[in-house]
């Protein structure tokens, strides 16, 4: 019946409706295209809060609102090298990084995968961009309405929020995470990673992957306060900076590592490859100020600035080089802490391995892959007993 009467009407009237379908919808598809149109050319903005910025107290804590939501709630994901989309939420670094379509672990690649580790990799959002990552957060004009609407993190909380899912507790057997959603050849190529403008029609074709995934959604009050988080601009406080007694302790340890003798050298490096991963910190005076040992282009006192090869044994590609204790500011999760504690005792006992026991080092070992990258002919210059008492 309705088909006839469509039928029925006059031509012209029929021109007019699939005229005006045709300008409706190739008109959204400008407007979900053409974002430099709609909301300025997309540049950097900076995440940490000026000193003024801080003294008005009408801003959203990231350290003490937003970090803390953020990690009950997204980190068990997005906190390792191969976070889902390689969005990591344990540092405004990460956030700001944003995400990529690019998978981790690539099972079917014939070549060596360029690594984008946080905070190695790359050393600004601007050279993540360049490798292909990109933003979360607004990157164009800045106003609340413009840094919600445009805020990849906002919309995919959003859509969890657009159904009627429970705030806590089990969610309905409707909700689809099986197998299906990993196995789809679209997965599978990070058609799972879309960009802000890619996400208008990613969610209505996904409305079950809005975020937290098969979790409940994030209650009222987190909503809220994420929601005026990235309205103001979605900022953090600059990191506060090391009491007196933990900069004399990295300066102490520092020193340390970097000692001018062929022991003290192989020493260091022999500890560096075997505890690179590991969260150091001082028990005497914080268990809660971690440090993660690098090799750096910069001598203690400078900005580190991080020799970033894929493993640690590696040629660092300089003929100087330095041990340095990078600060570790990201929250800490249970999967990837490794706390290794340093101590005047620590430092007496690798010199009772290492410095005072009696061997000679005639000459330090190269970095020839086939040498670094086996540990026994690499350290054979270090009696057996001492490395593995260091092991055990």
């Amino acid at each position: 019946m309705k088909r006839n009467q469509f039928k029925t009407k006059p031509a012209w009237v029929q021109g007019l409706t699939v005229l005006f379908l045709i300008t409706f919808f190739s008109g959204c598809a400008m407007i979900a295209k053409d974002y430099t149109e709609l909301y300025g050319p997309s540049s950097q903005q900076e995440r940490i809060l000026t000193a003024d910025e801080l003294k008005q107290n009408d801003h959203i804590s990231f350290a003490n609102e937003v970090q803390p939501i953020l990690a009950n709630r997204c980190a068990v994901c997005h906190s390792c090298n191969d976070a889902p989309c390689q969005l990591t939420f344990t540092s405004i670094e990460g956030i700001d990084r944003g995400a990529s379509i690019e998978p981790v672990y690539n099972g079917s690649r014939f070549t060596q995968q360029n690594p984008s580790r946080l905070g190695v990799d790359a050393s600004s959002t601007e050279q993540w961009r360049e490798k292909g990552f990109f933003p979360v957060l607004n990157e164009r004009t800045q106003n609340a309405s413009i840094n919600r609407h445009n805020s990849l993190l906002y919309k995919t909380l959003l859509l969890k929020r657009g159904h009627d899912y429970p705030e806590q507790g089990r969610l309905p057997e409707a909700y689809d995470i099986g197998t299906s959603l990993v196995e789809e050849e679209s997965f599978i190529h990070g058609q799972v990673c879309p960009n802000i403008e890619r996400y208008a029609d990613f969610s209505s074709a996904n409305p079950q992957l809005g975020m937290p995934f098969a979790l409940p959604p994030l209650n009222s009050n987190e909503f809220a306060t994420i929601k005026t988080w990235i309205e103001q601009g979605a900022k953090a406080e600059p990191v506060k900076p090391l009491s007196e007694q933990l900069t004399q302790q990295v300066e102490k340890w520092e020193a340390f590592f970097n000692g001018s003798t062929k022991k003290e050298q192989l020493m260091s490096r022999y500890i560096y490859e075997h505890i690179y991963l590991g969260h150091l910190y001082f028990k005497e005076f914080s268990k809660s100020d971690f440090f993660m040992l690098v090799r750096s282009k910069t001598a203690p006192g400078q900005a580190i600035e991080i020799i970033n090869t894929v493993r640690p044994y590696n040629d660092p590609g300089v003929d100087t080089f330095y041990y340095r204790l990078q600060r570790y500011t990201r929250v800490i999760v249970d999967k990837t802490h490794m706390p290794y504690s340093l101590s005047d005792d620590r430092m007496k006992r690798y010199k009772e391995l290492f410095i005072d026991a009696e061997y000679n080092v005639g000459s330090l070992p190269s970095y020839a892959p086939e040498i670094s990258s086996n540990p026994f002919k690499a350290f054979a210059e270090i009696p057996a007993k001492n490395r593995y008492k260091f092991l055990l």
